[in-house]
C-alpha cells in the first residue's frame, strides 16, 4: 500500500490539474521540482509505517495474523487489547520521527517534527492515542511472565519498510527553517498524501500481486486520474477571435478583444491550460473575449 500511495502521489503530481509546477512545492522549499515529488511521494509512501504495531496488528481479526502469532508469541504484546483508541498515525508520526533521528534523515530536529506531522494528521477528524514503542519494549521484556515480549522486532520491521522506501525513492534533505514558505508547502504534501491514499485504497489496485511492476501502478494511477476528470483537458487549436466570431470584422473588434487576440498568438505553442480573468466595465466586450 506504501508503494501504490506514493505512485499514486507521483502521478497526481506529474499528470493531473494538482501538477508539481502549478503547486510550486519546490519552490516553497528551496528545491527543486522533481526532489518536491520524491519528497511527497516518500511521505505518501511511509503514511501508514504506524501499522507496524504489535497492536494494530493485534486487532486484526485475520487468519495469518492469528497464525503468525502462534508462531512467534514472543511478537504478541500482552497488554494489546487495553488500547481501544490506538490511531495508528499517531504511530507513524513518533516512528518515523525516531527513524529519522536515529539515520540521521532531513536537516534538524524542526524538519524532522514538522514533516512528522504531515503523517499524523493524514487522517483528518479522528481521536486517539499511541504508546511509545520503546517504552513498552523496555517494560514488558523484562517481565518473564508475560514470556519476554519482543519489541525490537516491531521497531526493526519499521526501520527495515522506511530504509526500502527510502532507497527506493532516494527523498532530498531540506531545511524548513531556510524555506520560504515551509508551511504552506507542507499543507500542500498533506492534501497530496490525503487524496493519495483515498485513492489507493480504492478498487484500482485490489487485484494485484505484491511484484507487480511499477510501470502497471502508474498506468493504473493514471488511467484513475483520466476517468476522474482529475488531468488536464485536452485543448484545442488556438482560432483567432473573428474565427470565432465571423460576424465582427477585424477592424471592428473592441480593445479588449484586440488584447485577447494577440495574447493568444503568442501563446499557440503553449501547451498547459490557462485561467484568465476579465475585468472591465459594460460595453467592452467581454462576452465575446
Amino acid at each position: 500500500h506504501g508503494r501504490e500511495t506514493a505512485i499514486v502521489a507521483k502521478a497526481i503530481l506529474k499528470c493531473s490539474n494538482l501538477n508539481a509546477d502549478v503547486l510550486g512545492i519546490g519552490e516553497k522549499l528551496g528545491i527543486s521540482e522533481d526532489e518536491a515529488i520524491k519528497l511527497t511521494m516518500y511521505t505518501a509512501a511511509t503514511h501508514d509505517i504506524g501499522k507496524i504495531s504489535p497492536i494494530f496488528t493485534d486487532n486484526k481479526n485475520l487468519d495469518f495474523v492469528d497464525e503468525f502469532f502462534r508462531n512467534h508469541p514472543e511478537c504478541k504484546l500482552p497488554v494489546a487489547e487495553i488500547f481501544h483508541d490506538f490511531r495508528h498515525e499517531i504511530e507513524s508520526a513518533m516512528a518515523a520521527e525516531r527513524i529519522w533521528k536515529t539515520k540521521n534523515r532531513f536537516s534538524n530536529v524542526v524538519t524532522r517534527k514538522s514533516l512528522a506531522t504531515v503523517l499524523r494528521v493524514h487522517h483528518q477528524g479522528k481521536s486517539g492515542s499511541a504508546p511509545d514503542l520503546c517504552g513498552l519494549r523496555d517494560e514488558f521484556a523484562m517481565e518473564e511472565k508475560n514470556g519476554g515480549f519482543n519489541g525490537d522486532f516491531w521497531l526493526e520491521q519499521q526501520e527495515i519498510f522506511e530504509k526500502k522506501m527510502y532507497d527506493w525513492i532516494n527523498p532530498p534533505s531540506f531545511d524548513l527553517n531556510r524555506a520560504v514558505e515551509g508551511d504552506a508547502a507542507l499543507m500542500l504534501i498533506t492534501a497530496i498524501v490525503i487524496i493519495s491514499d483515498w485513492i489507493a485504497s480504492g478498487d484500482i489496485f485490489n487485484d494485484i500481486a505484491e511484484n507487480t511492476s511499477e510501470e502497471e501502478l502508474w498506468s493504473r494511477a493514471v488511467d484513475f486520474l483520466n476517468r476522474a476528470g482529475l488531468t488536464p483537458p485536452a485543448l484545442h487549436e488556438n482560432k483567432d477571435f473573428c474565427s470565432v466570431w465571423q460576424d465582427i470584422p477585424k477592424d471592428s473588434r473592441r480593445p479588449l478583444q484586440r488584447c485577447l487576440d494577440d495574447f493568444f498568438a503568442e501563446k499557440k505553442e503553449n501547451t498547459q491550460p490557462q485561467l484568465l480573468i476579465i475585468e472591465a466595465p459594460m460595453g467592452e466586450g467581454k462576452t465575446e473575449a
